[in-house]
């Protein structure tokens, strides 16, 4: 890869008045903690309206881990400098500069917190955007596959793609102008919300830049995953998604021929989620659907995912939206 615009990585590298203090202070790191942890439980698939366009641009805040999380956009880590340690399922990942890694859209991600010098740039899109651009690109190209099982969410639990030892200058020449384009100057605001300065432009470069990663096939590592794992992963997702309505722990570790300490600890390993978690994600993504586009009840809605105590069900579904089903279906359902 060529060498990076120094002038932008001074850029990048300004301490925001966040990171300032989650540098200095232990409290505040523990707290702001917590707080991404409660607004990404809140928020859900909600936590991603703040951006107005089909794709964001951000600047990973450094100085803070990032715990265990469902990928709802798809996106792109770019590691500009420093390293970007990461757990995929229950793989380690280390990315390095220059390298891009792509995990799938429905993939569970954390990653360790980054140091002063670790910069990290993430793209990030809707769902729709990705519809747009793999038009644009070979049906057999394997990165066009790849996104397309990620769009379809039915890629594997731990699905990545991994970008290591490039040698395109087109793939960094493109990201470092959209960058560019996009921090003219860096503070807590651009950070934490990203932007997309020029929608039309950005949206341009950016499908510009994945086409010239996707002819970089040799430079792709996917998932190492050991069979067994997969498997386990496969079937765990099967089950939660066919059954979660009446989906017990007992059950399953009976259709395995398991223990359910066992099982709840593997399942707790592979995804870095109980089976509980996973089960409640799951119930409550049907539970948005239906309150979105159908009509039916609050109650009707909560039976239909397994919840026949409706108190119960609209106290789970505040702590996960911030708000009630009723007040949820109001602003997002049917008019």
């Amino acid at each position: 890869m060529r060498g990076f615009d120094e002038k932008l990585l001074a850029i990048l590298k300004t301490e925001t008045e966040m990171e300032k203090r989650l540098k200095a202070s232990e409290e505040e790191r523990r707290m702001f903690s917590e707080q991404m942890k409660e607004a990404a439980n809140h928020t859900k698939r909600e936590k991603y309206e703040r951006f107005h366009d089909k794709i964001a641009i951000g600047r990973m805040m450094r100085y803070i881990p990032w715990a265990p999380h469902k990928n709802d956009m798809i996106q792109t880590s770019y590691v500009v400098s420093g390293c970007l340690k990461m757990m995929i399922g229950n793989e380690k990942i280390t990315v390095y500069p220059g390298e891009f890694i792509i995990p799938g859209q429905d993939t569970y991600v954390s990653s360790e917190a980054l140091g002063e010098d670790d910069i990290v740039i993430n793209f990030l899109m809707r769902p729709e955007f990705l519809e747009e651009m793999l038009i644009k690109m070979r049906a057999d190209n394997k990165m066009a596959d790849f996104l397309m099982s990620s769009f379809r969410k039915n890629a594997r639990w731990n699905s990545y793609l991994h970008f290591k030892d490039l040698d395109d200058l087109a793939v960094f020449n493109l990201a470092e102008a959209v960058i560019y384009d996009a921090f003219p100057y860096l503070n807590d605001d651009n950070i934490m919300d990203g932007v997309s300065p020029d929608t039309q432009v950005t949206a341009t470069v950016i499908s510009a830049m994945y086409l010239a990663l996707a002819r970089n096939i040799s430079s792709i590592e996917t998932d190492k995953a050991t069979s067994p794992q997969k498997e386990l992963a496969d079937v765990v997702e099967d089950y939660i998604q066919n059954h979660y309505s009446d989906a017990t722990l007992s059950a399953l570790a009976a259709m395995l021929n398991q223990s359910e300490s066992a099982l709840s600890k593997q399942i707790k390993k592979t995804f870095g989620m109980t089976f509980k978690d996973l089960l409640i994600d799951r119930r409550f993504e049907q539970a948005e659907k239906l309150l979105r586009n159908a009509r039916l009840s609050v109650y009707e809605v909560a039976v239909s995912v397994g919840y026949e105590n409706t108190s119960f069900f609209y106290r789970k579904f505040k702590e996960q939206y911030g708000i009630s089903p009723n007040a949820f279906r109001r602003k997002h359902g049917l008019k």
